[in-house]
């Protein structure tokens, strides 16, 4: 290796390390838990202890989002390491492979045939998501996320290919072979996230616009087929619903609910400056129709717009359903800054790289401060809204420890936040807004005019469950300054964004049979109410 090249490797790795410093320092900042991850868990936790996929043991409801994610966690939990560390352990590793998957698959962004993608560039589009606040949060919460948008990458890198530049491969098989390993990719893809599937199709579709790549789109959909289809086969034998729980509890569609979709789209957008790298993908793929990794991250792109507006986006912050396109995303954003310096000087070259540093900062400083856009006013950034769930998380945890401590093993405990309570209590648990719950979820309510995932309700159905213990609103602590007398009033501030708690509130049978208990603690006050014919609750 001559001494130049001996310089460059070691700048590259020194940069490499420099961005990969930047995520883990910028994920760091959202260290703590995420109460959706915790619903994951315990259905790991009790597939480890041999009672099946389950949520409440004997009861089978797929209310899990990700079956591969909850399968490696069950091994996990079965080799007996920590759970909760070693999910987030998992997601910040998947993060890292984002990272390095995105700056490697520059290089196959195309350009014209006499001009080569440079390798700064790259490392500017990793930077570029490491400094999404996106990524930051969703690499640290223990969830799948990270995992299905590798898996999409590496799907990405396998199945793309440039007509000129790969023309070769086709004749020395590596090609096809790298087409069908695209495939099991995608499946693996559609195992971890529901959404998997119609990124395949969508991924499979592009490939196939051009004649000469559709043998390869073709092994990539006998790869997917291959793993898929019986695993799909088994789940809807034993559920018996296309969709999961969690789709008919959340995001049953509705106009209502496109409509919510489409505001939820146009914040990431516009608030986000993402609509840019939109329209300098689709001048790219005009201009180089030929390559079909450019058809695949245009079809992400756009996928992730329709998958978020079908489902009504997400009522958590950074828009976690945009993150599979933050990669392509940032590709194209600098792809047309290398277009645009192709002479090679350095001058240009060091202005590029100078703006995508400035992008950069623009992103992390976006998410402290409150963004509006046309259809969506925020009076709050989306680092306050992700510091909020946080102080929120804090309180599920010592209701949940003191539940575990104080409450009978085997009593049924009714509340609307079914992760962090229920994991800690280890109680069998009713979920009133019905993501673990098959009858809630698939009541015919129309969805869309409410909190995302916390319209449906059914409070004669909770009632006829008879809980020994439920809690309504949200399971946190009131102030010490409230009093016995005060429970109607703290939970009426519940009402606006959980409809089913009013509507149980206000049935006659609720304060019938069930009585309040007022438990003062060093954090606040805990409010309960236990059936009154239940016999022994507390310990």
């Amino acid at each position: 290796m001559s001494e130049r090249n001996r310089g460059v490797s070691v700048l590259r790795v020194a940069l490499a390390l420099l961005v990969l410093g930047v995520a883990a320092l910028h994920a760091f900042i959202y260290s703590f838990p995420f109460e959706d991850a915790f619903i994951t868990f315990r259905y790991a936790r009790n597939l480890a202890r041999g009672n099946g996929l389950v949520y409440n043991p004997g009861e089978i409801v797929e209310g899990y989002s990700s079956f591969a994610w909850t399968v490696l966690l069950a091994a996990v939990s079965a080799l007996r390491l920590p759970l909760e560390a070693s999910a987030h352990a998992l997601s910040l590793g998947f993060g890292a492979c984002m990272l390095g998957l995105t700056a490697q698959a520059y290089a196959r962004v195309p350009n014209e045939p006499d001009f080569r993608p440079r390798w700064p560039f790259g490392l500017g589009a990793a930077l570029l998501l490491a400094c999404s606040g996106t990524f930051a949060f969703y690499a640290n919460t223990g969830m799948e996320t990270t995992l299905f948008c590798a898996l999409l990458l590496s799907a990405a890198l396998c199945l793309g290919r440039d007509a000129g530049r790969d023309a070769g491969r086709d004749e020395t098989g590596e090609q096809p072979a790298r087409a069908f390993a695209a495939g099991l990719l995608l499946a693996a893809g559609a195992l971890t996230r529901p959404e998997g599937v119609g990124y395949a199709l969508v991924v499979l579709a592009a490939v196939s616009c051009v004649r000469a790549d559709r043998p390869h789109a073709l092994r990539a959909a006998s790869g997917f087929a291959l793993v898929f289809v019986p695993y799909y086969a088994w789940r809807f034998l034993r559920y018996g619903h296309w969709a999961p729980n969690t789709y008919y509890a959340k995001a049953s569609a509705s106009w209502p609910l496109l409509l919510q979709g489409v505001s939820y789209a146009e914040s990431f957008l516009v608030g986000r400056g993402f609509l840019v790298a939109y329209c300098v993908a689709l001048a790219l793929l005009v201009r180089v129709p030929g390559s079909s990794f450019l058809r695949i991250a245009c079809a992400v792109l756009f996928a992730a717009v329709g998958m978020s507006v079908v489902v009504g986006g997400d009522t958590f912050a950074f828009h976690r359903f945009f993150l599979p396109a933050i990669p392509f995303a940032a590709l194209m954003l600098v792809a047309a800054l290398d277009r645009a310096t192709r002479s090679g000087r350095l001058l240009p070259t060091l202005t590029a790289m100078s703006l995508v540093v400035l992008a950069s900062c623009a992103l992390i400083w976006s998410e402290h401060v409150p963004v509006s856009t046309l259809l969506e006013t925020r009076t709050r950034s989306e680092y306050a809204r992700a510091l909020s769930s946080a102080e929120l998380d804090r309180d599920y945890f010592v209701v949940g420890r003191f539940l575990r401590e104080h409450v009978l093993p085997g009593k049924l405990l009714a509340l609307n936040a079914a992760g962090i309570v229920p994991f800690e209590s280890d109680l069998p648990t009713l979920d009133m807004l019905g993501l673990n719950d098959a009858h809630i979820a698939h009541l015919p309510m129309q969805l869309g005019r409410g909190v995302i995932g916390h319209e449906k309700h059914d409070a004669r159905y909770v009632l006829a469950r008879k809980p020994d213990l439920i809690l309504l609103g949200l399971p946190v602590l009131a102030p010490l300054r409230f009093g016995p007398d005060q429970i109607a009033s703290w939970y009426a501030r519940f009402f606006s964004a959980l409809p089913g708690d009013a509507q149980l509130w206000r049935d006659p049978e609720l304060l019938r049979d069930y009585a309040p208990l007022y438990v003062r603690m060093d954090r606040g006050v805990l409010y309960a109410l236990v059936r009154r014919d239940a016999g022994t609750v507390l310990r």
